[in-house]
């Protein structure tokens, strides 16, 4: 096992030049995706948070939802296995997961879809250039790597329109608590409180 983790060390250090430029371009490019598209991706973005904020307001209404405590982003990790990108949003009442009523909606950001799947492409070849015998797990971590990359792109979208999400929480007539949080990442985890 202590051989594969290496070899694993050894594969992504061996790409983690080619990892850095090749993002550095990719934001480039999704720069300019971003700026003739924005409209687009804020009403994207937007329709699948009052939809869960439509489905919670429902639940409250009928007594199967508590006030509001928290607007969780999560990237979805199983994302790198099916080379699609997605961002689950959850709307939790005080009783976090053990919500009587679970309320979720997923987020699959198309305008980053192609540039990301190219970019796994090019470090595949890359990798096969650089090492013997490549197996699919060993392609994988470099997805998983980095895919955390592009976590950060999601990350900066929710924080960027944290006071537009706001609103749009208040213009939804749902209940929340005194203490109502927007949180990036997993609650359990790594979450960021904006």
């Amino acid at each position: 096992m202590e051989q594969l983790c290496e070899r694993k060390d050894e594969l992504l250090k061996k790409l983690e030049l080619c990892i850095e430029e090749r993002f550095s371009e990719s934001c480039q490019v999704l720069q300019k995706i971003i700026d003739t598209s924005a409209e687009k991706i804020w009403d994207d973005f937007c329709s699948k948070i009052s939809s869960a904020l439509q489905d919670t307001r429902k639940l409250q209404l009928q007594n199967r939802k508590g006030s509001i405590q928290y607007l969780l982003f999560t990237f979805m990790q199983y994302s790198t296995w099916i080379n699609r990108l997605e961002l689950c949003i959850s709307v939790l009442d005080d009783g976090f997961y053990l919500d009587e009523e679970d309320v979720k909606q997923y987020y699959i950001p198309d305008y980053l879809q192609g540039r990301y799947l190219e970019d796994i492409e090019y470090f595949y070849s890359k990798a096969r250039e650089s090492m013997v015998r490549l197996q699919d797990y060993e392609l994988q971590e470099i997805n998983i790597y980095y895919s955390d990359f592009y976590n950060s792109i999601l990350y900066k979208l929710v924080s960027t329109m944290k006071d537009e999400i706001i609103e749009l929480v208040m213009d939804s007539d749902i209940s929340v608590t005194d203490r109502f949080m927007i949180i990036y990442g997993e609650y359990m985890g790594e979450g960021t409180i904006l």
